[in-house]
């Protein structure tokens, strides 16, 4: 008789903990194992009967918790990725024998007690976020690959008895396999991108035999199981199950709006110019319309002074650099001719603006008077729709569940200030809520129709049936995405007040042109729709 007995476990704890990364992050709790758990017996006696009998008991957990913890990613090209699985390889086999001739009898038996346990909770005030993609993997490895079960168990007994006497080897299993992803009431998953939750049975094998051989007559009996064909093996139950009664939102940077200043508002940050312009404020009032998780606040613009025309000679000069290398690759590259054309608007608007000239002889451009400007400089900015991909068991909770779909990202400058756009990209459209491969949508408007829409369309591929009971579920796919940088500032600025020289005061007043311009200082991309910039 042999009885092995393996108990694992695999845990990541994290209490109270605050994670911020430039890099992905992979948080794993993972078991594999290799078991080769065999018996023979041969039996010489004349009378005695004889059985082999071998016992397996594996228990697996892999368990992460985060309680009261944070983890934010700010890398747009990055993941977070939280898997709990486990590997499990089980060939087993019980084999017993008795000589010819004898009066005794053998059997085998093989007994499977099986508990797999993955799971991933977020508990408390716990709050994870990527600029990219959440992968939250119950029953899945890190890179995205079904955690596997492969069993090989086999009972088989030889009986040489000279008296035809039945025998019956037997293979029993009792496999109990749970995996689970749930976020707690206070808690939240947020990601620009798309959100991945899988908490199912991962990949599963088996191959049970049993076989009886004497000297009258044999059987063989073999059962091959795979959950690639969806069958499932005897003796086993599941609890697979994604439970949500905090919120899981993909498509959180889905609508961004920056306004800067009311209409006409008037922004001078030296104090004392400040004083000679009637109504001028020295911060703008900024108004930004996103979801919190994204960080986007007042505070990430910048507000500052530079001297305008250096800003440009520097940046006609690196162009010149550029042009002097891409004119290897000929005059008419399309790199060559972009950087040119760059060069060139920059050289007529200093001329024009009396910041520079050109050398009649050799057209060389020569800085000649300075502007110092007032500016703005929004951040780069990140915005896409998201998809929420769910491959589970039963879905359900009382939380959100938000599939949001790309809008907008706008940015209106009302202000007299100089306007400087970093980068901007809009991905993926998103909006698509997908369980167990079945695409959720409604046709309703309004919000409480289409939750109670996609509630029943949840519990109607659930297996249990449970009543899902989300508070709110989301799936909004919108057309005509758009980015929209404007500048409304029109007229001049009047300045007057009273500037005593010498002992001598005087009255001074004079009308000046603000540059509320617009900078674009990084790659404007659009993947869903179109761009409009205007000033």
């Amino acid at each position: 008789h042999i009885d092995n007995t393996v108990n694992s476990n695999a845990k990541v704890n994290l209490n109270s903990t605050n994670i911020l990364s430039a890099g992905e992050v992979d948080l794993i709790a993972h078991t594999n194992e290799d078991l080769r758990v065999n018996s023979y017996v041969y039996s010489t006696g004349v009378l005695n009967d004889s059985n082999n009998q071998v016992t397996n008991k594996v228990n697996n957990n892999e368990n992460i918790v985060l309680n009261n913890s944070k983890i934010r990613l700010t890398d747009a090209d990055s993941d977070l990725t939280i898997s709990a699985a486990d590997d499990l390889k089980l060939f087993t086999y019980s084999l017993s024998e008795t000589r010819v001739a004898v009066l005794g009898v053998t059997t085998s038996f093989v007994d499977n007690v099986l508990n797999r346990n993955n799971k991933i909770s977020l508990t408390g005030d716990s709050d994870i976020f990527s600029m990219q993609d959440i992968n939250l993997f119950a029953g899945k490895l890190v890179d995205g690959n079904l955690a596997k079960f492969d069993l090989d168990a086999e009972a088989t007994a030889f009986n040489g008895s000279i008296i035809p006497i039945p025998i019956n080897p037997k293979v029993t299993n009792n496999i109990s396999q749970s995996n689970v992803v749930e976020i707690g009431s206070g808690s939240e998953s947020t990601s620009v991108r798309h959100t991945n939750i899988y908490a199912d049975k991962g990949l599963e094998i088996s191959r049970i035999g049993a076989g009886a051989y004497n000297n009258y007559s044999s059987s063989q009996k073999t059962d091959i199981v795979t959950s690639l064909a969806g069958q499932v093996i005897k003796g086993k139950t599941e609890n697979n199950h994604v439970k949500i009664d905090g919120r899981a939102v993909a498509g959180v940077a889905s609508n961004i709006k920056i306004t800067i200043g009311e209409a006409g508002e008037i922004i001078i940050l030296n104090a004392d110019e400040r004083n000679f312009v009637s109504g001028a404020k020295g911060n703008p009032t900024i108004d930004i319309d996103a979801d919190e998780s994204v960080g986007l606040t007042a505070d990430s613009l910048k507000l500052g002074t530079e001297d305008y025309a250096n800003a440009l000679f520097n940046r006609y000069l690196e162009l010149q650099v550029l042009m002097s290398e891409y004119a290897k690759d000929g005059i008419n590259s399309k790199a060559y001719l972009g950087y040119r054309a760059e060069a060139d608007r920059i050289a007529n608007m200093m001329v024009g603006m009396g910041l520079a000239e050109k050398d009649s002889t050799t057209n060389e451009l020569k800085l000649q008077n300075s502007l110092r400007v007032d500016y703005i400089e929004i951040p780069d900015i990140e915005a896409s729709g998201g998809n929420i991909t769910i491959d589970t068991g039963d879905f359900y909770g009382s939380g959100n569940v938000e599939a949001k779909g790309t809008r907008e990202v706008s940015i209106i400058n009302n202000t007299n200030l100089l306007l400087k756009v970093n980068s901007i990209v809009i991905d993926e459209a998103g909006g698509k809520l997908v369980y167990n491969g079945n695409i959720l949508d409604s046709t309703s408007s309004d919000e409480t129709s289409i939750t109670n829409n996609l509630k029943n369309q949840i519990n109607a591929i659930n297996s249990s049936r449970k009543e899902v009971g989300f508070n709110k579920v989301v799936a909004e796919t919108n057309s005509g995405v758009g980015i929209n940088i404007q500048g409304t500032h029109t007229g001049n600025i009047q300045y007057s007040g009273s500037v005593t020289i010498n002992g001598n005061t005087q009255t001074v007043s004079q009308s000046i042109r603000p540059l509320a311009n617009i900078q674009i200082q990084g790659d404007i991309i659009n993947r869903e729709g179109g761009v409009n910039i205007s000033s």
